[in-house]
């Protein structure tokens, strides 16, 4: 699947292949977890964790559509 992180700030960060996405309550706040392929370092899984309060919009494509 493809993600698009659209933050409040108007950047947008894209993922290719992603692999999972996850809630994650924390005691600094609510997280969200992006782990996708590190296209650098071939077979090794890299994460992108954002925080709640700082995302507008997060877009989810899955094959085919």
């Amino acid at each position: 699947m493809k993600v698009e992180v659209i933050k409040k700030s108007g950047k947008v960060d894209k993922y290719k292949n992603v692999y999972d996405i996850y809630y994650l309550p924390t005691e600094e706040g609510k997280k969200i977890i992006i782990t996708y392929p590190d296209e650098l370092d071939y077979g090794v899984e890299a994460e992108a964790e954002y925080s709640v309060e700082d995302l507008d919009k997060l877009v989810v494509t899955y094959p085919g559509e």
